[in-house]
């Protein structure tokens, strides 16, 4: 014979709550995971810049910020500097090698390059974003243990590229050529403003 048992929370023998219902179908867990969300937030108007700050400590070793619906306003490119207690760090330069598949919907070229600049990491390489509105955008960038002071802090990256005409990726790699102890970054375009629904994700891997 099946038995039910009824119960609106789980807690652990120190009375802290495991798991948690509302009664009508949704739960709250806090059962450990090995990534843990840090931040999440929606433009609900137009921004020239998103800081997300106090996040990079020496808890986590990996880092993951997603972009997601991101849109420019003009043709400008998104640039990603990191941040030390609120300050932008533009003091030394940013340097990146990458490579992108572009073309139309049936055909694909290669291409690859580096860059460097003072104003942050260039992800989408070279790629405006405000031409085609038909197709979602969206990025990933990974920090490496960015709160760590004794080598200069390393990334990875990948985002889709969307330009009139061209549909198609750009990954690539970066550092920092400073030994700076990061708190944070910013997202910023190299022109323009960030389009409203534009979305931040930034994810932490516990140690």
């Amino acid at each position: 014979m099946a038995s039910t048992i009824q119960v609106d929370k789980i807690q652990d023998q120190g009375g802290n709550t495991i798991i948690s219902s509302n009664g009508s179908g949704t739960f709250t867990s806090n059962l450990p995971a090995d990534w843990v969300k840090l931040h999440g937030s929606t433009l609900s108007g137009t921004a020239s810049e998103v800081d997300i700050d106090t996040v990079f400590s020496s808890s986590y070793k990996v880092y993951k910020l997603f972009i997601v619906d991101y849109d420019v306003s003009t043709n400008g490119l998104i640039r990603v500097p990191f941040l030390v207690s609120g300050a932008v760090q533009t003091a030394a330069a940013y340097y990146i090698k990458y490579n992108d598949s572009y073309g139309n919907f049936t055909t694909a070229s290669i291409d690859n390059g580096v860059f460097t600049d003072t104003a942050g990491f260039e992800i989408n390489q070279g790629w405006y974003t405000n031409e085609d509105s038909d197709i979602k955008s969206g990025m990933e960038v990974t920090f490496y243990n960015p709160n760590d002071n004794t080598t200069h802090n390393s990334i990875q990256f990948n985002s889709i590229l969307i330009q009139s005409g061209h549909w198609g990726w750009t990954e690539g790699v970066g550092f920092y050529d400073a030994n700076i102890a990061a708190t944070g970054l910013r997202v910023v375009p190299s022109a323009g403003t960030l389009s409203i629904g534009c979305a931040f994700y930034l994810y932490g891997l516990k140690v």
